[in-house]
């Protein structure tokens, strides 16, 4: 794929927790603004990837059985039994002993003449293959700190943090009850309690940059970074929020994601600043894409500009119509063009 892409996916958390920290309220900086890391989106993709091709996905979280005197337990695998679980072999070869030599007079306090071990032989190559065969590891690439295969992988694309656009937003919290007790001399059940915000509206900006893994191609180990890779990677992006399936997760949906293709050269413009939401008087969300200070700059250098939208809450504006001829609309739940059926304002 001989060119990069730079957007932003927007996510909306009508009553719900997008991103909690570890106390379980929504994340915020220092300053209290609430925030999302990219890693909750990352994270919803690779599910979305899961799902939409199962066997595909090698980051995600799984158990093994583990036998114990009480009975049967389960932990969480490791890197290195996640690999063998998954490829069926093992990430480490065993350590091969080397023959005792005549010159070896070293013994140890039986007597017996002390051995040396040889590094363990690995065919990396065939490990990075096989690792940069998952969707997950292939866009956004992995860290393998196990003896011989202390490698890190750059993925194609890079998803950072996200701040709540939502005005004067705060999060809520909220007591239930449970159907239990934690203990049976209590007369009542467990209380506990959840947080959620009333609305929040969450910017994700992002960039897909395939000659990340350049290397790896010319050195045989994978292949390039195709349109498909892309078209996929997209797809996964686009409903990633919709599909989540939690408490607080459940209310959350993609509301809106913007892709700008560039030539593979250009320089990567900061959308941050381009990006503005406000609530208007009939309860929409509008979303503006102003970038009139730097689209007419790079018009050369861009390829297509595509927009995606809920258009049951969403109003789209932007100012930079009159210079990008083949601006795109989709409805972001069904990918069907609506260019044509709204009115993009300035």
């Amino acid at each position: 794929m001989d060119k990069q892409v730079i957007g932003m996916a927007g996510v909306s958390a009508p009553m719900g927790n997008y991103n909690a920290d570890f106390s379980g309220n929504p994340r915020t900086t220092y300053s209290g603004k609430i925030f999302s890391t990219g890693f909750a989106f990352k994270r919803q993709t690779k599910d979305n990837f899961e799902a939409m091709f199962p066997g595909k996905i090698f980051g995600l979280r799984s158990y093994k059985a583990i036998q114990t005197d009480e009975g049967v337990s389960y932990s969480p695998r490791t890197l290195e039994e996640r690999y063998e679980y998954k490829f069926g072999k093992s990430i480490e070869s065993p350590k091969k002993k080397k023959k005792n030599s005549k010159k070896n007079t070293e013994k140890d306090s039986l007597g017996e003449a002390i051995t040396e071990e040889e590094a363990p032989i690995l065919n990396e190559k065939e490990i990075l293959s096989n690792l940069l065969s998952c969707y997950d590891c292939r866009n956004f690439g992995l860290t393998t700190a196990v003896p011989g295969v202390n490698r890190s992988i750059t993925g194609v694309a890079q998803i950072s943090d996200a701040l709540d656009l939502t005005p004067d937003n705060r999060s809520e919290r909220e007591t239930i009850t449970s159907s239990f007790s934690s203990d049976s001399s209590k007369k009542n059940t467990t209380v506990g309690s959840y947080a959620m915000t009333e609305e929040a509206h969450y910017f994700f900006p992002f960039d897909i940059f395939p000659n990340a893994i350049k290397s790896f191609v010319d050195d045989g180990i994978t292949t390039e970074y195709s349109d498909e890779d892309y078209n996929n990677l997209k797809s996964a992006m686009l409903s990633c929020a919709t599909q989540g399936h939690s408490r607080t997760k459940s209310p959350c949906f993609n509301e809106f994601a913007i892709f700008i293709e560039m030539d593979s050269k250009a320089s990567r413009p900061d959308l941050r600043s381009s990006i503005h939401f406000e609530k208007v008087e009939n309860g929409r969300n509008k979303i503006s894409f102003n970038a009139k200070s730097w689209v007419p700059e790079l018009k050369e250098q861009i390829l297509k500009i595509e927009v995606y939208i809920e258009p049951d809450t969403v109003e789209f504006c932007t100012d930079i119509s009159e210079f990008i001829d083949d601006l795109k609309v989709y409805d972001i739940r069904t990918n069907k063009d609506i260019t044509k059926d709204i009115t993009i304002s300035k």
